[in-house]
């Protein structure tokens, strides 16, 4: 807005008040010279009594008003910080005043009988006053008084005196000159000098007269209609909440406010009086008039304040239901409030931030202390007092600075009692509001493992929960306490990627992922353990559970990347027997890649190529005599016969030698090459007679044994 305006000023200059004025500080004061010079040799040149008192009470008049000007100067250069000008301008003053005083007891003096003396005596009295002449000044303004008991300048002086007296404690003088001065009740300061009388006869302890004063007070200064006076009804009409306080009773007020005050005024006095009772500890009158404030106020932002001071004066009490009904009610007048005005609409109203703080202030030191105390006595009383009163304050302040301990707290009562859902929905809120935090508080870390326990310790009801070691599952949707499980477990990885427990975490998350057939989660969660924390225990079933899925699904060549990826890691493979069923799958996974190539020439050519990869390995004879078949289909029968054989010779004691013998022999009398073809026949037939002979002693053994 600022920017605005300057930026308006330097588009469009506008009028300069101070034109017509720029100078005009000279030529007063030149002129002020000018009047006193005058002045002044008005008096040496002499005259009449009455033209020389004249001459007196101006020049007096002038060195007072002069004495005045200077010192508002001297306090704003004061307040510029030029304290050179300030003391200049300060003892330019005390110099013109010193003359004043002067000038008005010489009129005082040498002219007794001059017009408007009780006017000089008033202005003496005044000008006294402004030196710190005090004592001097009292006296000026009780001769005026005394001398001049009819001047329209006596009620100010009495009210003068009156004051002086008052601050010294003598109250019967002081109420002397008050009455006095209200003896002309069309004079300005009428209202003022009975609101001291009033407080004459409080500090007496006649506190039923004090509010007969008051209540004149308010009466006289609403007619008047001038803002000094009403404000000064303002100030009575509280005071007289002051002196009702000493001798009324409470179950009164309401009325009687209303009565004599009447509308908004009585409101305002019944909210003083609640709050004076609250604050000097009169709990059981304090309470009364609270609840007649609560049902007028009702969703009022007031009514807010009010319910807060009947929970703070039901804590006073000690009674520990009471207390919670109170922190109920509290809840619910906010809510009240906020569904009446809408969110933030009461944040103005100084008595709703005034409930607002202490309400937060008493439910925070509540349940802590509540809290403190259950985990001492262990009563089921005090921890369910606690539990309310920790949910009545997150309620209503969640976004208070304590909030976030509390909240933490609260979790954790939460879940030594065994509410383990609600406890991990504590846990999570705080991992969430520390994601949208700059710097993570304190209890994140805490917060976030709490968090999967619990949702984990819910999901098994109290049972023991099994070593998973990684072994396959039926898939299946999750239920919905896993789902929540698996919430939780991604919102720690969120916010601690790297944190203490995250490869047990993303090994659940993972886990419930591969269950539930989403396995493209699953794999990034599970396929991250075995490659960034392969020591780790769980990285061996880890590994198993991304080959697992990709043989699911029938992507050989996943399985097979993924093998050789985990086969590099030293670290990995060290663990059990993982590197051997690395290697089978591996050699599996090659095969049937191998066995899936189209068309055969290709086909014979990839399982050849496997041949040679895997010398050593278990499927060396199958793919030897797959490659062979393909072969054969396409005529190449010298390539199929020479697969064939490395059957035989490579691997003799391979279940596929038989098969490998007759396939061959067939294509060798296919091509007229009987003598060769006879010779694997016979050989077919040695081999099938010596399996035969060896299945015989194996029966008959079996038989002996039985016998």
């Amino acid at each position: 807005m600022i920017a605005l305006l300057i930026a308006a000023a330097v588009a469009q200059p506008g009028r300069d008040p101070t034109l017509l004025h720029r100078g005009a500080e000279p030529i007063v004061a030149a002129r002020e010279q000018e009047q006193e010079a005058t002045l002044r040799r008005m008096l040496e040149l002499g005259g009449s009594s009455a033209e020389q008192a004249e001459v007196v009470a101006r020049l007096a008049g002038l060195l007072r008003a002069r004495g005045l000007a200077l010192s508002i100067r001297a306090q704003a250069a004061a307040d510029e910080g030029d304290e050179a000008a300030a003391a200049r301008d300060r003892r330019g003053a005390a110099d013109a005043r010193a003359e004043a005083i002067a000038r008005y007891r010489e009129l005082l003096k040498k002219y007794p009988r001059a017009a408007r003396l009780d006017e000089a005596l008033f202005f003496l009295a005044d000008t006294l006053q402004e030196s710190g002449r005090d004592p001097e000044a009292v006296a000026a303004a009780r001769e005026l008084t005394r001398r001049f008991p009819r001047s329209p300048w006596a009620p100010a002086s009495h009210v003068f005196v009156g004051e002086h007296l008052f601050d010294a404690a003598r109250l019967d003088e002081a109420l002397k000159e008050y009455r006095a001065a209200a003896e002309v009740p069309t004079d300005d300061v009428y209202p003022y000098a009975l609101y001291k009388a009033a407080w004459c006869r409080f500090n007496q302890n006649a506190f039923g007269d004090a509010m007969k004063l008051f209540k004149r007070v308010v009466e006289v200064s609403e007619k008047s209609g001038d803002v000094n006076t009403v404000q000064l009804a303002r100030e009575a009409r509280r005071d007289y909440v002051l002196a009702y306080a000493r001798i009324g009773k409470p179950e009164s007020a309401k009325d009687e406010f209303a009565k004599k005050f009447g509308g908004p005024a009585s409101l305002k006095m019944l909210e003083q009086y609640g709050k004076l009772l609250f604050d000097t500890g009169r709990d059981p009158e304090a309470q009364l008039v609270h609840r007649q404030l609560l049902a007028i106020h009702g969703d009022a932002p007031a009514a807010v304040l009010d319910q807060t001071r009947l929970l703070v004066l039901a804590q006073r009490g000690g009674k520990r239901r009471e207390l919670l009904a109170e922190a109920r009610q509290l809840v619910q007048a906010f809510d009240r409030v906020r569904s009446r005005t809408g969110a933030g609409a009461g944040d103005t109203d100084e008595r709703y931030q005034e409930a607002h703080r202490l309400g937060e202030e008493t439910l925070r030191n509540l349940a802590v202390q509540i809290h403190n105390e259950a985990r001492k006595t262990q009563l089921e009383e005090t921890w369910s007092a606690a539990r309310a009163l920790y949910a009545n304050y997150l309620t209503l302040f969640p976004e208070a600075p304590d909030a976030y301990d509390l909240r933490f707290f609260y979790g954790e009562l939460l879940y030594s009692l065994g509410l383990k859902a609600e406890a991990a929905d504590q846990y999570e809120e705080i991992v969430r509001q520390d994601a949208k935090a700059k710097k993570p508080g304190r209890w994140l870390q805490k917060a976030a493992w709490s968090a999967v326990l619990s949702r984990n310790e819910a999901l098994l009801h109290g049972a023991s929960e099994q070593k998973d070691t990684g072994e396959r599952r039926a898939q299946r949707p999750l239920a919905a306490e896993e789902k929540k499980l698996a919430a939780a477990c991604r919102l720690y990885l969120e916010a601690l990627p790297e944190g203490p427990h995250s490869v047990e975490v993303a090994f659940k998350v993972g886990r419930l992922e591969y269950v539930s057939g989403d396995y493209e989660a699953a794999q990034k969660h599970l396929s991250w353990i075995a490659l960034a924390h392969p020591e780790h225990e769980l990285s061996e079933f880890a590994a198993n559970l991304v080959l697992d899925m990709e043989n699911m699904r029938g992507n050989w060549e996943a399985v097979h990347r993924w093998a050789l990826r985990f086969l590099e890691d030293r670290r990995l493979t060290a663990h059990g027997s993982l590197v051997q069923d690395l290697k089978r799958i591996e050699e599996q996974s090659a095969y049937a890649l191998a066995d899936a190539v189209a068309p055969d020439a290709k086909k014979a050519d990839a399982l050849l190529a496997f041949v040679a990869t895997h010398p050593q390995g278990l499927l060396g004879d199958k793919a030897l005599f797959g490659a062979a078949a393909a072969l054969s289909r396409i005529g190449r029968l010298d390539d199929a016969l020479a697969a064939r054989a490395r059957v035989w010779k490579e691997q003799p004691g391979s279940a596929l030698v038989p098969r490998a013998l007759l396939a061959s022999a067939s294509d060798l009398a296919a091509t007229g090459d009987l003598g060769e073809a006879a010779a694997l026949l016979e050989r077919y037939a040695s081999g099938y007679q010596k399996q035969q002979a060896r299945a015989g002693s194996r029966g008959a053994k079996a038989k002996g044994v039985s016998l």
